[in-house]
């Protein structure tokens, strides 16, 4: 990332690129070129920094092309999140039809849920039964009758 600053404030505006830093990519991606992003930069060029990528001369916020590619590039990423999203929750929705079951695999069949819940009503600790089991003490203190 190239930044150009004016003023004796660089160091705070540094400090605060930092925090942001998990925002800002090497790479000109769509991920990186989303509105939130351009107005944050929006504002920090309201303050006096410019900003450009690298690799990617078109990308200075500095002039007026730089920043219509900037928002031509968060609109385009803007769009494809909102494909992914949908994409994603329609197979989601065919794959429960279908009857398939979502999620992590349990640990325990409902016959070792019981075993292990009547074992704790007789005064076993969790440990013993975690162990017998061959898992964590944590997922037999959840289980519910």
């Amino acid at each position: 990332m190239l930044a150009r600053v004016m003023g004796s404030w660089a160091l705070p505006l540094f400090s605060a690129l930092a925090f942001l830093s998990p925002l800002i990519k090497s790479e000109a991606s769509c991920e990186s070129m989303s509105y939130t992003l351009y107005n944050i930069w929006g504002k920090l060029e309201r303050w006096g920094a410019a900003y450009g990528y690298a690799r990617v001369s078109t990308a200075d916020t500095s002039t007026a092309t730089g920043r219509l590619m900037i928002a031509v590039l968060g609109g385009l990423a803007d769009v494809e999140r909102d494909l992914i999203r949908t994409r994603t929750s329609e197979g989601r929705e065919r794959a429960k039809t279908r009857g398939v079951r979502l999620g992590r695999k349990p640990k325990l069949t409902s016959q070792q849920k019981h075993e292990a819940l009547e074992r704790r009503r007789t005064g076993e600790t969790l440990m013993e039964i975690a162990r017998s089991y061959n898992v964590s003490c944590p997922t037999i203190s959840r289980l519910r009758p």
